[in-house]
């Protein structure tokens, strides 16, 4: 797991999965230890992951963000994020690491990031192999927290890619190959351009009637086609 564990809190769903979706794509190698919808949730993140940096939007139902963060004898560097401009300069009176209004984008996250790196020396670029090792995706109008080790494969859907797990399937609102970048590929291999399988749930691969190499997923009762140009990843008899 990455040395850098993020904390995302928003109480609109949508916001909140799009932050993760952002810091997915722009820091692949550090890890969301928690997607907060509440300042409860929040509070608990803090006590229980510790986590080293908190993107927060400024209200969280009654309470205010600043209000937690000031409270804590732990200091828990913070980017503050928020459609109000007025709470600017108490955000950075709370020595916020920044301050981000909404709509948030990439850009402008990514210059909040870096200023985080700066500032308490998080390492910007990947240790090794670190990669993501949870999900924030979309199923229905509700956000789920989900375990990559338990995601069957992604798919993609138009601009979006679809998550495909045991008992429900879910959304991520970025594109499979911004989802390429943040897997591991000893873990997770491409078999066609828009899938992506987790190696823990394949069972075996084998020609079909029409020549096709066709992989057969664990208690699933899909198959998947690998394109041509990726067949080259299976060898005769790795199954």
């Amino acid at each position: 797991m990455s040395s850098v564990k993020v904390l995302l809190g928003d109480d609109d769903a949508g916001q909140l999965g799009l932050l993760a979706d952002l810091l997915a794509r722009l820091r692949p190698h550090w890890s969301i230890v928690a997607c907060a919808r509440s300042a409860d949730e929040v509070q608990h993140s803090l006590d229980q992951d510790r986590p080293t940096l908190a993107i927060l939007d400024v209200r969280l139902g009654a309470v205010t963000a600043l209000e937690i963060v000031r409270q804590q004898s732990r200091r828990v560097p913070t980017i503050f994020v928020t459609g109000d401009p007025i709470f600017a300069v108490d955000a950075f009176n709370s020595d916020a690491v920044d301050f981000v209004l909404k709509p948030v984008r990439a850009a402008r996250l990514e210059q909040a990031l870096a200023k985080a790196e700066a500032s308490t020396a998080m390492p910007s670029v990947p240790a090794g192999r670190e990669r993501t090792s949870a999900l924030c995706l979309f199923r229905g109008q509700e956000l789920v927290w989900a375990p990559l080790d338990e995601v069957v494969y992604f798919t993609a859907d138009r601009k979006y890619t679809r998550v495909v797990m045991p008992g429900f399937e879910g959304l991520l609102r970025m594109g499979i190959g911004a989802v390429e970048s943040s897997l591991d590929p000893q873990r997770f291999w491409r078999i066609h351009r828009g899938i992506i399988v987790n190696m823990r749930h394949m069972d075996s691969a084998r020609r079909d009637d029409l020549g096709r190499l066709v992989v057969r997923l664990r208690d699933r009762a899909e198959r998947l086609v690998v394109s041509r140009p990726n067949e080259s990843r299976f060898t005769d008899g790795f199954f």
